[in-house]
């Protein structure tokens, strides 16, 4: 009977450390998806930027080309 007691023991405190192991896992991933997300949302805004700024430049050299 002790060392049934022990071997539950045992399995609830490794069934813990898996449970923590999988929630800090759970964490991390969390983490990187928000990071890709805010990294995607800034690559998109920089694109779009660089093309108003390129448009821009287009547009005012075609217009000084016209005189």
């Amino acid at each position: 009977v002790a060392q049934a007691k022990d071997y539950i023991a045992k399995l609830t405190e490794e069934s813990e450390l898996v449970r923590q192991a999988q929630e800090h896992a759970n964490q991390i991933i969390q983490n990187a998806n928000d990071s890709s997300e805010q990294l995607k949302n800034s690559s998109i805004t920089y694109a779009g930027d660089v093309l108003k700024y390129v448009e821009s430049t287009l547009v005012t050299q075609s217009r000084i080309a016209s005189f």
